[in-house]
């Protein structure tokens, strides 16, 4: 967090609103909540925002299995030699729950077939505790958009009912159809959906503003581009109180 606070100063432009995917909306939340950022509005792409009940955030023995590896020199090495084989990247990104293109698929395997990447991942996880973020959720200030694919493999889309229970102003976008990696299967989707909750943010004085989103309205004439996949659906910020919102 304390990181991303001094690239964050090096442009010298405070942000209006944040996204963050995964372990990155947490980093956010936590910057947020110490006060290293100010935004209006933060978006939670599939985010890891709390520990997993019976999985790895709740497993002593999963942090200190990754610490194992990190202290092993040959591990990140032989993890970025199996990236050679692309139906090994596939099988692993296939089990994220999304559906990536050719080009997405090949931008993975060229990240994990570099052992420092590798090693950095294993760090994280390492000393990675979402404890903390769990306690401290409730008293955040900044505005919450959820955005969540229902078929995430990686995050339970359950979690974000979880945190809507700590945080029940939260809004809740579901994308049907879309896993851990939405927003790279639809960026088209991922990116309405965070100008929506910077928009909403602005003109609300802080506060996201309830009713249609922004990307559901008309730029000069014309729609803003679609993915196929999302063709027929639109994703819309709602209030989270009473039915969640729903894409589709």
């Amino acid at each position: 967090a304390r990181s991303g606070a001094a690239r964050r100063a090096a442009l010298g432009t405070p942000p209006v609103a944040v996204a963050g995917h995964s372990a990155g909306a947490a980093v956010l939340a936590l910057m947020a909540l110490d006060g290293l950022i100010a935004p209006r509005a933060l978006v939670s792409l599939n985010g890891a925002l709390l520990p997993l009940r019976g999985g790895p955030g709740d497993l002593f023995i999963f942090s200190a299995l990754a610490r194992m590896l990190v202290s092993l020199p040959l591990v990140p090495w032989m993890i970025s030699r199996r990236a050679h084989d692309r139906a090994a990247v596939e099988r692993l990104l296939r089990g994220t729950g999304s559906r990536l293109d050719a080009r997405g698929v090949e931008l993975y395997a060229t990240g994990v077939r570099h052992p420092a990447h590798v090693a950095a991942a294993l760090g994280m996880m390492a000393a990675w505790d979402l404890h903390p973020l769990a306690r401290a959720l409730p008293g955040r200030a900044t505005p919450l958009t959820l955005v969540v694919g229902e078929n995430d493999r990686t995050i339970p889309p359950g979690d974000a009912q979880r945190v809507r229970g700590i945080v029940p102003a939260a809004r809740l976008v579901m994308l049907a159809g879309l896993g851990h990696l939405a927003h790279e299967e639809e960026p088209e989707t991922a990116a309405r959906i965070i100008i929506a909750a910077a928009a909403g943010a602005c003109a609300d004085g802080g506060r996201p503003s309830a009713g249609p989103c922004p990307a559901a309205r008309r730029k000069k004439g014309r729609p803003l581009a679609r993915s196929p996949r999302s063709e027929g659906r639109e994703p819309c910020l709602s209030e989270a109180r009473g039915q969640p919102s729903a894409a589709g």
